[in-house]
């Protein structure tokens, strides 16, 4: 059989292609690599041009001025003008040499510098006015500083060296060599340096007016920006300017004029004299991008590929008849002209929904089509925009250049893999060799098994001991070894590292070949590894081996596993089946909540996918496709078919367990590297069943590929290994299994797929799939087959049950903040922001262990627990516990065990080994119904007197089926009910001591203004079904459940969760309910009076400003004291941190506290903790009281309407008739003129206590009844 690396002898040393640095008073010879463009090979300047900065865009002008050849050596001579090639590159290597004068050694400063691509000058002598290493030898001019001093002096030549990758739609590469050192190492470059032409992004090329404008009349009236419209325009840019505009013709911006436009980096949509829509991030990066622009129903989004970046209500305005559209433009003083490119802009002639918009932001057709398109002419093509000449600078007399040449970048960057060479690389090529090389090659390399192989450790290397010699063995072949290209160029340098360190180094040192920067300088320059998608500038989060995800817009329950660093596998945990593997990246989290405090893009593959692996999935009844009814939308699969139990964790393994069709099924998913491919493995262990299992496993990559046999081989692997492949060409996929199981085909031959046979015990599998392949690396799988034809089966996955390594062993030391108010402070659990993983600390729930030890997750999926918390909270200690859960947003200690509500079920987290990590992530309960929708939220966890549990459910701007809900949950997670419906956004609840429900909403549609229910079986709450549309629902019944508070917005705008409190440790406080206001960071003091089955409220801010959006409460059991967790996003305070957990604790004074307040006989009556000033408590004047309603309807929220003059907006003020306080001076009444039901009433007062020190509030009531005090 061919060996890997078969008889490798020794080639002569690699002549190095550059000059190896200070060469003496003679210029070096002429050395340029095949295939280079020389530019100077001393025979005359014919291929340059003077620089012309007005000869935009690439500033070559005429014969060059200043210059002369001598003996082949370019001599610049006073007052010489800059040199351009007549020629423009991209994606190339440039070298050159250069002489600075003796002379210039006193006149150190811009003595001569060299512009690639016409924009970045790479310095050449240092600055004396230089003290910060920018404008030194080396530098990018006022960019980037050399990484080392490897300027040589005057009067001796130099060599120079840059690569500069110009890939279309991104910024820049850059990597400099100076005398064959490396100075500036992939530097991504924006902004020109000082004197270059403008950044590779077209401009508005001198013209002063707009690149389109339509004609006045009906073409224009055509683009109607007044009524409902989509706009979509995809743009780059590096600056800014208006992308389209409808405004007039000519002249200056006048009102109703509408420009969408990039000011700062943030796109703009602007309405003249109104208002404007900025978008939250800066879109000014040089990338293509696609914003679209809808308006209807008063209210304007702005998305950008996939995500809002902004929403405004009450923001529109008709065109002016005069009005045209414009692209690139709008008026002479408004928007500006724009600095970069709009490839195309469309015009929809309605709103469309949130859905469409996203799919088209995203680069997807909708439905309908666009009556009005504009796209930019053929000469604006990327590639040409992006080719630029080089341009040499002299600004003193005698500086001299020679052996210029520009090369074409090659495929690999052969200098930067060898240089990165380190215990990683190692690592990577021994598995490498390990799964490839060793079948032939042997294992101490001394000894090979194959006798046409070659002993690495013994004698000669017949085809070069180099290492790109050998990165070319390997590559093509040799004899009758055969090429391994599908090997990726880093893969080929491991394998090469691992071969020279452990083989060769010491025991066969005579072919080790020492490396050195000459050498490294003279390989071919290739193009730069680049980042892969949506990591550059992303911070690393380590969310542990898998995140729960959404896996674009089909998969809301996804869970994205992470076999390696390079290898995902992602799983819909309602069906089992697999969306696919990938490579380069883990998830596109980018536009999500991990990394955005709004955050809502979705989730979705980051990398390359592996074609075929698709096909994995379980069937059902004999087949591998069901019928759609059998499933609720958006739900799990029926239990009888898959009941997923939930995943367990070793290290870095992961295990899923789950039955099918009754027969428990463990997973352990992994990946084989040894080949060089990204092979998928999945070790299974099936239980015992009286009946076949069907699992799907690769499927044909595209339309038409049936089964196919690829030169089948002879290997040992053909006899030991099951294998089937299907596709043809380059994507073909590959499955490979050991066990008890049958192959069959489906779907006319393109997937395969294994029957597992019923049993009696366990049936052990072991699979191996591989997608993506050519044929080439089709010989790669079958080597790992044969390379793995006698080794047995790994172990079975339960032996990866009950624990296993910790993966975060650090516990974090923080240290509290007391406060100092009185008789209540807000102290502060400070959060470790700062951690090795990377973990963002946006608290979204908690509770507590009966020991005081807090429990508190994360937006981002985590859970922590905080031990040390005591009265002074001098050291906090966090210990993470879990990771990678779905947006939890509940969190409750049941029988010592911590259950999360997260956004696709309730997981219960088990430690079965007690060292401090949750180790089985159990699903308690599949959510119904997972809506792909940022706002599809599961809120709070809640549980009555009988164990069952609570949580609700957004309904608009969700798929959800019902119009929002609280879902009730049995003890035991098997079944659930709706307990009501009619909800928005209900991000909060609380449960009354007698087992009720309480739940919170937030102005919307059909929700006039925040509000506070108590909730009953079967209860409506005003928000209709809105189904797969960002629409308001429609209006189905006449009436809703009452709430016991409302809020406006002044006081709460946007709600959380409840918490009765009934600990006599918080002091007067106790025995009462308190509220949490997530958008203004506060807690509310909650009053609830009930008479006859009716329930109304009052409310009022406690003194604090929490540091966040707070959204959940929950007394410490160990302190009594009552603490909130909370996070900034789409609401909060001002300025809100990221997250926090503070405690708001009753300091033993005796300050006079307002404790109750609510709606008598004919007044309002408050209750204090203390008495209060009787004779202040009974002048009218320190009372004011107003009232007003809200109207019920589908627009956004309500005005306030007069109760006294109904269909009127406006307040009323209330007369107060009296005022009195009991003889304890404990409670005040308030008598009121014409005391009546109202939704909102007001009340502000200014008492004093009994020391005479004031006492002022404002509180807010809810009067549905007027009757007894009390």
């Amino acid at each position: 059989m061919p060996s890997l690396l078969t008889c490798l002898l020794v080639a002569p040393h690699l002549a190095p292609g550059l000059s190896s640095g200070l060469i003496g008073n003679d210029p070096p010879p002429l050395s340029a690599p095949e295939g280079a463009r020389v530019l100077l090979d001393g025979a005359g300047t014919t291929a340059w041009r003077r620089w012309d900065p007005a000869g935009a865009p690439s500033g070559i002008g005429g014969a060059p001025v200043g210059w002369r050849v001598d003996d082949g050596v370019l001599v610049a001579e006073p007052g010489a003008a800059d040199l351009v090639s007549g020629e423009s590159f991209t994606d190339y290597h440039l070298h050159l040499d250069f002489l600075q004068p003796a002379a210039a050694t006193e006149i150190r400063s811009g003595v001569g510098g060299v512009f690639l691509a016409g924009r970045y000058e790479v310095r050449l002598s240092d600055a004396l006015d230089d003290d910060t290493g920018a404008r030194s030898a080396g530098a990018l001019c006022d960019l980037a500083p050399p990484l080392r001093d490897a300027a040589g002096p005057a009067g001796v030549w130099q060599s120079l060296d840059a690569t500069v990758h110009l890939a279309p739609g991104e910024h820049p590469r850059v990597s400099v060599w100076l005398n064959d050192v490396l100075v500036q190492d992939d530097v991504e470059l924006g902004a020109s340096t000082p004197g270059g032409l403008s950044p590779p992004i077209p401009g508005a090329r001198g013209a002063s007016a707009a690149r389109f404008s339509s004609e006045a009349g009906e073409q224009s009236r055509a683009i109607d920006l007044g009524a409902p419209f989509t706009l979509a325009v995809r743009f780059r840019s590096l600056a800014g300017g208006t992308l389209v505009a409808k405004c007039p013709p000519e002249g200056e911006w006048v009102p109703d004029a509408k420009a969408l436009f990039l000011r700062d980096g943030r796109l703009v949509y602007d309405i003249g004299w109104i208002a404007a829509l900025t978008s939250e991030r800066a879109w000014n990066d040089g990338k293509w991008h696609t914003a679209v622009l809808t308006s209807g129903g008063g209210s304007a989004r702005l998305l950008v590929d996939g995500a809002l970046e902004g929403r405004r209500d009450g923001f529109r305005a008709d065109d002016d008849p005069s009005f045209v559209f414009k692209v690139g433009a709008a008026s002479t003083n408004f928007g500006g002209i724009l600095a970069g490119e709009v490839s195309d802009a469309r015009f929809f002639p309605h709103e469309l929904s949130v859905e469409d918009a996203r799919s088209v932001s995203g680069g997807i057709e909708p439905a309908v089509s666009a009556t009005f398109e504009w796209q930019s002419s053929p000469d604006l093509e990327d590639v040409a925009l992006l080719h630029a000449p080089v341009r040499l600078r002299a600004d003193v007399e005698g500086l001299r250049f020679a052996n210029v040449w520009v090369a074409p970048l090659g495929a690999v960057d052969h200098a930067g893999l060898i240089a990165a060479w380190g215990p990683e690389s190692f690592e990577r090529g021994k598995q490498i060799y390990g799964g490839l090389c060793v079948l032939c090659h042997g294992e101490d390399g001394a000894r090979p098994t194959n006798p046409m192989a070659r002993p690495f450790a013994l004698g000669r290397l017949e085809n070069g001991s180099d290492p790109a010699s050998l990165f070319r063995t390997i590559t093509d072949g040799y004899r009758e070894m055969p090429g391994n290209g599908w090997l990726s160029p880093q893969q080929r340098y491991d394998v090469i590292h691992f071969l020279r360190e452990e083989f060769l180094r010491e025991r066969n040192p005579g072919q080790y070949f020492e490396i050195d920067d000459t050498w490294l300088n003279g390989l071919q320059k290739g193009k730069p590894k680049r980042v892969a998608s949506g990591g550059e500038g992303l911070v690393f989060r380590d969310f542990g081996p898998a995140l729960g995800v959404q896996l674009g817009r089909e998969i809301g329950a996804g869970l994205a596993v992470r076999l390696d660093d390079a290898t995902t596998l992602g799983y819909d945990l309602q069906t089992m089946r697999s969306p696919g593997a990938w490579t380069g990246g883990f998830v596109e989290l980018g536009g999500t909540q991990h990394y955005r405090q709004r955050g809502e893009a979705i989730g979705s593959p980051d990398g390359l996918m592996l074609a075929g692996l698709d096909g994995w999935g379980w069937g059902f009844e004999g087949a591998l496709a069901w019928p759609v009814e059998r499933r609720t939308p958006r739900g799990p699969l029926p239990r009888e078919w898959l009941d997923y139990h939930g995943r367990f964790v070793h290290g870095d393994q992961l295990v899923l367990s789950y039955a099918i069709e009754g027969r428990e099924v463990l997973e352990l998913p992994g990946v084989d590297r040894a080949s060089g491919l990204s092979v998928v493995t999945h070790r299974l262990t099936v239980g015992p069943g009286e009946h076949p299992l069907l699992l799907g496993c690769v499927r044909a990559p595209s339309e038409g590929e049936g089964p196919s046999l690829i030169g089948w081989w002879e290997g040992p692997g053909a006899g030991a290994w099951t294998t089937a492949f299907v596709g043809t060409g380059e994507g073909r996929a590959a499955l490979a299994f050991r066990g008890k199981a049958r192959l069959r085909w489906f779907e006319d031959g393109r997937r395969a797929a294994l029957e597992i046979p019923p049993s009696d015990g366990e049936t052990q599998m072991w699979i191996l799939r591989a997608g993506g392949l050519s044929l080439e690396s089709v010989a790669g799988f079958t080597r790992l087959l044969d390379n793995t034809a006698e080794r047995p089966l790994p172990p079975p996955p339960t032996e990866l049950l009950g624990g296993g390594p910790v993966l975060w062993p650090e516990e974090l030391v923080t240290r509290g903040e007391l406060g100092a108010q009185q008789p209540y402070a807000l102290d502060t659990l400070v959060l470790p922001a700062a951690n090795p993983w990377n973990a963002w600390l946006r608290t979204s729930a908690l509770d507590f262990f009966p020991d005081g030890r807090a429990v508190v997750s994360t937006y981002g999926g985590d859970v922590w627990i905080v031990s040390g918390i005591d009265e002074a909270l001098e050291e906090l200690r966090w210990k993470r516990y879990a990771a990678g859960l779905f947006e939890p947003m509940g969190l409750r200690i049941i029988d010592g065990k911590i259950l999360v509500t997260c956004r696709d079920r309730i997981v219960r987290l088990h430690d079965s080994d007690g060292n401090g990590e949750a180790d089985y992530y159990e699903n308690f309960f599949a959510d119904p119904d997972v809506s792909a929708s940022f706002h599809a939220f599961n809120f709070d966890l809640q549980s009555d007197g009988e164990g069952n549990l609570y949580y609700a459910k957004s309904g608009q701007y969700t798929d959800y089926a019902l119009p929002g809900a609280i879902l009730k949950v049995a003890p035991d997670g098997r079944s659930h009910e709706v307990f009501c419906t009619g909800l928005r956004t209900p991000n909060g609840m609380g449960m009354t001591p007698d087992g009720r429900p309480l739940v919170s909403d937030n102005q919307g549609n059909w929700v006039p203004a925040s509000k506070i229910s108590l909730t009953r079986p079967g209860g409506f709450y005003g928000v209709f079904k809105s189904i797969d549309t960002d629409a308001p629902g429609e209006k189905t019944r006449d009436d809703f459940d009452p709430p016991v508070l409302w809020m406006p917005q002044e006081f709460d705008s946007s709600s959380g969760g409840q918490l009765f409190v009934d600990d006599a440790r918080w002091g007067p406080l106790a025995g009462g309910y308190v509220h949490t206001s997530f958008g203004k960071g506060r807690m509310v003091r909650l009053w609830i009076r009930e008479r006859g089955g009716i329930a109304q409220g009052a409310g009022w801010a406690l003194p604090f400003q929490f540091a966040a959006g707070i959204q959940r409460a929950r007394v410490n059991p160990a302190d009594g004291q009552v603490y909130a967790v909370g996070l900034s996003g789409w609401q909060g305070p001002s300025g809100g941190a990221d997250g926090c957990l503070q405690r708001v604790r009753f300091t033993g004074e005796s300050n006079t506290v307002l404790v109750e307040a609510g709606v008598g006989a004919g007044c309002i009556e408050l209750v204090f903790s203390a008495s209060v000033d009787r004779a202040a408590a009974q002048e009218r004047g320190r009372y004011t009281v107003r009232r007003w309603n809200y109207r019920w309807e589908r627009s956004y929220g309500s005005a306030f309407y007069s109760l006294e003059r109904p269909g009127e907006h406006g307040q009323d003020s209330v007369p107060v008739l009296a005022a009195s306080a009991t003889a304890d001076g404990r409670t005040v009444r308030i008598e009121l003129a014409d005391l009546r039901p109202v939704d909102q009433m007001e009340l502000r007062f200014r008492l004093l206590d009994a020391g005479g020190a004031p006492l002022e509030e404002t509180v807010y009531l809810t009067v549905l009844q007027v009757g007894e005090a009390r």
